[in-house]
């Protein structure tokens, strides 16, 4: 019992704080051309991030394996450059994301409002397959992988023997996402936190896949997880600069947000007060990280107080989180 309650607290922490494994990624002036060049001027200011976690298979040495991600930002997309060095490279998949992921190709796993949980069959998260010939494919709802070219455009290259480049760009989508509807893409902002994770899987000449390697570690014996669970994810913060360290506008709590149950109503009274008018993301999740109910808030001037329902919840310990843009907030409450 106090090895469970252990794992949920560090897991709560682990949403509500930068943790070790988040990526800081840098605003660009002007977006790049996805061309697998990287010449860009905002990739000089972008530092690399290792691929180095192994989730499934083994390694031999750098030669084998070695991975490196950067990540930039505009309002419009998020940008990724990914180098591969991998000597045995087996890219030629049968295309129309047939069998994908046992071929060589980069996976990048992204959660809009980092809420976590299962997205193995919806899109809560997405856990994008980006293969050499520009296909990008994930499960959709009915189980079945799909394309996704309008939302991902992809350009990889070889740029020296055994070393390989991918330049990505991505429109993030929240989790009302539809395959095939008319979805609009968020607005990225500054000190926005995503979950996020970048990987490879890779292929030496055979029917499936050898190996897997991954931007983060995954506590447990069973680490191919994050294609199921986005709990398992990294982070990603939306800065100006790299160098930045002042990221407290992103999560704060304290005054900001008070939270209170109101038995009779069976709802949590909220209380926030910040200066960001218009409409909030008002989320309640339980102590795994589960998000139980939400609801959007319109907040007209610098103070909001509402209710949220939660009829159904059990007693216990709940964290209410609200967000707008780059701001979020987070509180406690006993739901008795």
């Amino acid at each position: 019992m106090k090895k469970t309650i252990l794992i949920s607290a560090l897991f709560i922490l682990s949403i509500f704080s930068i943790n070790a494994q988040s990526y800081k990624a840098v605003k660009a002036d002007v977006a790049p051309v996805v061309d697998a060049n990287g010449s860009d001027a905002c990739w000089e200011k972008a530092p690399w991030a290792k691929i180095d976690q192994t989730w499934i298979g083994s390694k031999t040495n750098d030669a084998d394996f070695s991975g490196k991600y950067k990540v930039v930002w505009t309002p419009e997309q998020l940008y990724f450059l990914v180098e591969i060095t991998d000597d045995k490279h087996y890219p030629k998949y049968p295309g129309n994301c047939n069998n994908i992921h046992n071929f060589d190709c980069i996976e990048i796993f992204l959660d809009e409002d980092r809420s976590g949980g299962d997205h193995q069959y919806n899109f809560n998260a997405f856990a994008y397959h980006i293969a050499a010939n520009g296909d990008v494919c994930d499960l959709g709802t009915d189980r079945v992988n799909h394309l996704f070219k309008n939302d991902v455009v992809s350009v990889y290259d070889t740029i020296s023997e055994n070393v390989y480049l991918w330049e990505v760009g991505i429109k993030v989508f929240d989790n009302t996402y539809v395959y095939g509807g008319n979805n609009t893409p968020v607005t990225l902002g500054l000190n926005k936190i995503m979950g996020m994770s970048v990987a490879y899987n890779d292929n030496d000449n055979g029917s499936t896949r050898e190996s897997m390697f991954g931007s983060v570690a995954i506590a447990g014996a069973d680490k191919n997880v994050s294609w199921i669970n986005a709990s398992y994810f990294g982070s990603v913060i939306l800065l100006n600069d790299s160098n930045q360290t002042d990221v407290k506008s992103s999560i704060t709590s304290g005054d900001n947000l008070r939270c209170s149950w109101e038995p009779a109503s069976k709802s949590i009274n909220i209380s926030l007060v910040n200066s960001n008018t218009g409409t909030w993301k008002a989320e309640v999740l339980d102590i795994t990280g589960k998000v139980v109910i939400a609801k959007s808030i319109y907040k007209s001037g610098s103070l909001a107080t509402d209710e949220i329902k939660v009829p159904n919840s059990r007693q216990g310990l709940y964290f209410v989180r609200m967000s707008n843009g780059g701001a979020q907030f987070c509180s406690k409450v006993i739901v008795k």
